[in-house]
């Protein structure tokens, strides 16, 4: 099962991935953000899809700003408050770049689902990789 989680920079994602595999040790899931593949555009998605086909473990979160288009995934989008994620990017990059963050949400695939928090996205998670196990 490959479980994508979307949004914009600085909106969180990280962190609730990290609080989610945290709290699912026990799980066998694999992680990967497209944000760690620095190489050109388009040998970075080349890569990615690499790494997540030979990935031995069966169930994986992938991250980024706007999907990679792979068959059989399920597409969650984080959709955080804008004037929270301007926020979060400001302090983090220490500038805000509306143009890209609106290019990027021009960018983004299809959700599958669409969740506001934490709470939700965990309860998605464990459903969906349940769903699997069925």
């Amino acid at each position: 099962m490959i479980v994508q989680i979307i949004g914009p920079p600085a909106s969180g994602k990280s962190y609730i991935i990290n609080n989610y595999l945290n709290k699912n040790q026990n799980k066998s899931i694999s992680y990967f953000d497209i944000a760690s593949y620095t190489c050109k555009k388009n040998d970075r998605i080349k890569l990615l899809k690499n790494d997540i086909y030979k990935c031995k473990k069966k169930n994986i979160i992938l991250e980024s700003a706007c999907g990679v288009r792979l068959k059989d995934s399920y597409v969650i989008k984080y959709n955080k408050d804008k004037k929270k994620v301007f926020a979060n990017f400001l302090k983090r990059e220490k500038y805000i770049d509306t143009n890209y963050l609106s290019i990027l949400e021009d960018m983004e695939i299809k959700p599958n689902y669409i969740v506001t928090d934490e709470e939700t996205m965990h309860i998605l998670l464990d459903y969906l990789f349940k769903k699997k196990r069925k």
